[in-house]
């Protein structure tokens, strides 16, 4: 009787422990906390409680996080928005969506890590406002037939809540569990379509389409979307980025924006066998470590990014290099994200984060001169490895940079010595009148405009007609660093034969050769920003001094306003030969 009694027992315990575990999921978007391996909910929030003990960083973006967190259990309802309306309008609406899905996120976060039902609920709450305001069927089919910007939910907060369902999974009711992924799915039906990925598959609206087809396949299960994804994915590794590891079209943002899509496709592929960070091209070179790789090229003598269309001079994003430092502990990611911590999500923060090993001073990568193919850009480096030394010149002949690219083929950037002395473009907002009437205009950058006219592709504030120019040289080696393009077609109407510049750094000095032949008599304006308030003119007479009124500007500079409406304080000179200008900054041409 004891014996079968016992039986009896084992037979009930172990009945019950299958009962347990049925309902329990793996995390399937999650498989790290930092260094902390993770599984389940539990050991995901216990990996988020050493993390907030261990790391000052990962401290201060749980206090934010919980911050959020405890703002949402206060407020009755959250404000989802329309999108189904004019662009304009529709990103407006969508900071409301995007705080809405934060506060979900945050939310189911600080429950995963406390355990404090009262979080869970609020998530629950959000996200049956979500599910009740935002109805898929009318939503994304009005994106499709108004705007189709489909980045503004794929990209902005729909994986929010994939994670957020992930987090919660095991907590929901069975109807919740069931409404969910129905929900989710039903959020990618249209950017699974066929015709749909026909129009954006060469484009970054495509890269984030794809991730998010990944990242709802994933938490949801469904085989079909996973595959589709990966396909789609690869056929713009394979076939989109350029040899030089960069998106095409001369735009770091549109680079920027696809390394963030795979880098998401990656994340979300971890917790399997689909390990995007191992897939290779034909060369046998990680596609997303090229990635990663391939701005680096770009930093300048200085250790930034000099600036161009309408993206300042920095460094690369450091959201971008938190996820490729971890998963590649590279110091020179390490310390560009350690720079720009301040701009990182704290969400990124916590799951993201590993504190660099040491301090390390960014260099370029490779430290010789390099050709950007699918940038246009000539870039020239001597004594890359000595700050003090070191000399930068960049020569921009390439594509235009779709809607939001500037008319400035053959804009010349240089730096060295330990001094930035020439600006590099502007950065302002969209509505700003400086925006279009200045930054995207030929004047604005240092090159030459014919006419008084900017070249082709400054028409509006978002023409993207722009022409690229082509190169004519590019070579390296001991005695002379050279780069030379021509972009006679940026000024269509006028009869040029040739409208080319070369760059030479033969050693610690920059030769310019700008050639310009038009069979017709033309107006040429040659300029160069020079950074600081101060100018001194040599070997040169000085002129009218009373130039700082309308008709002595317009007789001066012309009558078009492509830029020069935003000029004042012109002084001209005479000079017959050569002369020089030498800026506070300490530049000095001499021409």
């Amino acid at each position: 009787m004891e014996n079968k009694y016992f039986k009896q027992q084992i037979l009930i315990i172990i009945i019950s422990l299958c009962t347990f575990t049925s309902f329990a999921r793996d995390l399937q978007l999650f498989c790290s906390v930092g260094n902390y391996r993770v599984k389940s909910a539990g050991a995901f929030g216990a990996a988020i409680k050493k993390r907030v003990n261990e790391e000052p960083a990962a401290r201060k973006a749980w206090s934010n996080i919980v911050s959020r967190a405890n703002i949402a259990l206060i407020e009755e309802k959250p404000e989802i928005k329309s999108l189904s309306v004019e662009l304009e309008l529709a990103r407006e609406n969508n900071r409301s969506n995007v705080k809405a899905a934060r506060a979900i996120y945050d939310s189911a976060l600080v429950w995963c890590t406390e355990r404090d039902s009262k979080y869970q609920e609020s998530a629950v709450r959000y996200f049956n406002e979500f599910i009740t305001k935002f109805k898929p069927e009318e939503q994304i089919n009005g994106i499709e037939s108004i705007h189709k910007y489909h980045l503004l939910y794929a990209r902005d907060w729909l994986p929010y809540l994939a994670k957020s369902y992930d987090l919660l999974y095991c907590s929901l009711s069975g109807e919740n569990k069931k409404k969910y992924k129905l929900w989710l799915k039903s959020m990618v039906d249209v950017i699974s379509e066929k015709e749909v990925w026909a129009k954006w598959k060469n484009t970054t609206h495509g890269a984030w389409q794809s991730a998010a087809l990944a990242i709802i396949g994933k938490v949801t299960g469904d085989v079909n979307l996973l595959i589709l994804s990966r396909r789609r994915i690869l056929y713009q590794l394979e076939n989109v980025m350029g040899p030089d590891g960069l998106w095409p079209g001369g735009a770091l943002k549109l680079d920027y924006t696809a390394t963030r899509a795979f880098l998401a496709y990656a994340e979300a592929n971890l917790p399997g066998r689909g390990r995007a960070y191992n897939w290779e091209n034909k060369s046998k070179e990680s596609y997303i470590h090229k990635l990663i790789n391939a701005p680096l090229m770009f930093i300048d003598a200085l250790g930034a990014i000099p600036g161009s269309d309408n993206m300042k001079t920095g460094l690369p994003p450091g959201d971008i290099y938190l996820i490729a430092y971890l998963r590649y502990r590279d110091d020179l990611y390490g310390e560009i994200m350690a720079r720009q911590i301040d701009k990182i999500n704290d969400e990124d923060i916590l799951i993201y984060y590993l504190k660099p090993v040491r301090n390390f001073n960014i260099f370029p990568r490779p430290l010789y001169s390099v050709l950007s193919p699918s940038m246009g850009w000539g870039i020239l480096r001597q004594f890359a490895n000595n700050p003090e030394k070191s000399l930068f010149a960049r020569l921009d002949y390439g594509p235009h940079g779709g809607s939001g690219g500037n008319a400035d083929k053959l804009d010349f950037y240089f730096c060295g010595l330990g001094r930035r002395v020439v600006s590099s473009g502007g950065s302002y907002a969209v509505k700003s009148p400086l925006r279009f009437g200045w930054t995207k205009q030929t004047l604005s950058h240092n090159t030459v405009t014919i006419n008084y006219h900017s070249q082709v592709g400054a028409k509006s504030p978002s023409d993207p007609n722009g022409v690229p120019g082509k190169l004519l040289l590019f070579d390296r080696n001991e005695d002379i660093n050279v780069v030379e393009a021509d972009a006679r077609n940026s000024y269509p109407e006028v009869p040029l034969t040739s409208y080319r510049r070369c760059i030479a750094m033969p050693d610690d000095y920059i030769i310019d050769i700008f050639t310009i032949v038009s069979s017709k008599p033309i107006t040429l304006d040659w300029v160069i920003h020079g950074l600081g308030k101060q100018v001194a003119i040599g070997d040169a007479v000085k002129g009218e001094s009373a130039l700082n009124n309308k008709l002595a500007i317009a007789g001066l500079l012309g009558s078009k306003a492509d830029g020069y409406n935003w000029i004042d304080k012109v002084d001209s000179y005479i000079a017959n030969e050569q002369w020089n200008v030498v800026w506070s900054s300490g530049l000095k041409t001499i021409m």
